[in-house]
């Protein structure tokens, strides 16, 4: 099965609101369509089956994934970015700037069909793994699983 997805932002900056659709791929017209909360300053979607969104609420940064349901939109389970803890690399392609629309561009982010691995922020604590790999589950947005680093030897980049 093909799928398409298709975001959109909607109005100027500060006050510009998202909405992810999925799209029938014959007709092109929208099967469910997912509104994005408002203050949210940027959208990637790292994954279109199943869907996933990371978004920066509030910040230029990601914040947040949001897991969705691929037959009728429905938020799953939001997964928080931590501050400090996480790195999903959303933009890091083009110099850290955030350019709406680029599917696929979170380099820190893998989806599976039923877990989401997130890799950490770098660390330079001496006898420390310099970062790490979590994984969540891609329904209720809990950990379950962690594959540390050596140390002084970053994790491999998900992407």
């Amino acid at each position: 099965m093909c799928t398409a997805n298709a975001a959109e932002g909607c109005g100027a900056a500060p006050d510009t609101t998202y909405r992810v659709r999925r799209l029938d791929p014959r007709t092109g017209k929208p099967r469910w369509t997912y509104k994005v909360a408002a203050g949210v300053q940027d959208v990637y979607l790292p994954s279109a089956d199943p869907p996933v969104l990371a978004v920066a609420a509030g910040d230029t940064l990601v914040t947040d994934l949001i897991t969705l349901d691929g037959g009728d939109g429905g938020k799953l389970a939001t997964i928080s970015m931590g501050g400090d803890a996480y790195d999903p690399r959303c933009g890091d392609r083009y110099f850290s700037a955030g350019f709406f629309g680029d599917l696929e561009n979170c380099d820190g982010v893998v989806v599976g069909p039923d877990q989401v691995y997130v890799t950490s922020k770098d660390r330079s604590e001496i006898d420390q793994p310099e970062n790490w790999i979590v994984a969540f589950d891609r329904t209720t947005g809990k950990p379950v699983g962690k594959l540390d680093g050596r140390p002084w030897s970053p994790s491999s980049r998900c992407g």
